[in-house]
């Protein structure tokens, strides 16, 4: 797992992406779990060809 790079491919970025961006959360995200988000929110795009 590597939150600073993250990889659609590594199973545990996926596991984390879902959990972070999915559930409910009771504290808010950190500004590197943020962008986490946001880059595999991309990759996953990429991933479903919804990317344009």
């Amino acid at each position: 797992m590597s939150i600073e790079k993250p990889n659609w491919g590594d199973r545990a970025d996926r596991e984390l992406y879902f959990k972070l961006f999915y559930s409910k959360q009771d504290k808010p995200l950190t500004d590197v779990e943020k962008e986490f988000c946001k880059t595999m929110y991309h990759l996953e795009e990429y991933a479903c060809g919804l990317d344009g």
